[in-house]
């Protein structure tokens, strides 16, 4: 159905002009591969076909027609399409939040907890939901909007808050915690705001004082939500961030240093050697004849 008016919603200051908007129904021919770094966390609805995809190291799944996937920020996806597929993409640049009376938080009390206090999520891998006929029919009505032409950020954010209510109401509390574990925590917000910020900072000093705290005070903090501290964490992180990169894409080992802010192509070769016990051409090797082997 055509929009009336639309020389207005063009010029509207709410319209996205974006390359990637909030919302975004896509569709991609068999065959097609991609590997991109996910800057927002995405929800993934699969409205037609099928496609091999891999996050980060977890191992490499299939998604298909009629199943949900969360995609978290901070980490690299791969995939390749089996058939033609049509995917609607939210990408969520706000803090989650399922309903007014429900905050995500509440989903990290679900896991188990260990007789030391430290929490251990109920699933180690990407979980997926299934499209039930409520969100079908909320799908549907939205795909033909993106259809006709509606890039509204303001209509977009209505729709988010309709899709987090859908989930609180339909879907159980496990199911939720599996389908999001990935970014739960005490304190969602401050652990959103370092996972998606945390490589623009040159040190933990930086990270503090953009949140107006004390190093001691972040520390502190960071170690009460992360169970870890952030020395530890960013560590962990950059080294996940280096795997990736390594199996995933085929950039030269200058362009992945610079990108992840090493000094130099030798002190990532170092780095690698320290964390995983080989230089970065060695690991990324190993990892190929691995992964041709499967």
């Amino acid at each position: 159905m055509a929009i009336l008016n639309m020389d207005e919603h063009l010029d509207c200051f709410y319209y996205d002009k974006t390359e990637n908007p909030q919302i975004e129904l896509i569709s991609l021919p068999k065959g097609y591969e991609e590997t991109r770094k996910v800057i927002n966390n995405e929800v993934l609805f699969f409205m037609e076909g099928k496609l091999k995809y891999q996050f980060r190291s977890f191992p490499a799944v299939y998604g298909s027609k009629g199943q949900i996937l969360f995609v978290p920020a901070g980490g690299t996806f791969s995939c390749k399409v089996m058939n033609n597929t049509e995917i609607i993409i939210f990408r969520l640049r706000s803090h989650i939040q399922l309903c007014e009376n429900f905050q995500i938080e509440k989903l990290y009390g679900l896991g188990t907890t260990e007789s030391d206090g430290e929490y251990k999520p109920r699933t180690k891998r990407l979980n997926c939901l299934e499209i039930k006929p409520c969100v079908w029919r909320f799908l549907d009505a939205l795909a033909d909007y993106l259809s006709d032409g509606i890039k509204c950020r303001y209509f977009f954010e209505l729709k988010i808050k309709e899709l987090f209510h859908l989930l609180r109401l339909y879907y159980s509390q496990e199911d939720l915690h599996d389908f999001f574990y990935l970014i739960l925590s005490g304190d969602t917000a401050f652990s959103e705001y370092v996972r998606k910020r945390w490589t623009r900072f040159r040190n933990i000093k930086e990270m503090a004082g953009s949140l107006n705290m004390t190093q001691k005070q972040f520390s502190n903090k960071f170690k009460t939500v992360f169970g870890v501290t952030p020395h530890k964490w960013v560590t962990e992180g950059r080294a996940k961030m280096v795997l990736d990169e390594l199996t995933a894409t085929n950039k030269s080992f200058k362009q992945i240093a610079f990108e992840l802010g090493f000094s130099s192509e030798q002190q990532f070769s170092k780095f690698s050697k320290k964390v995983f016990g080989k230089t970065a051409k060695a690991l990324r090797v190993s990892v190929k004849r691995k992964t041709e082997k499967q």
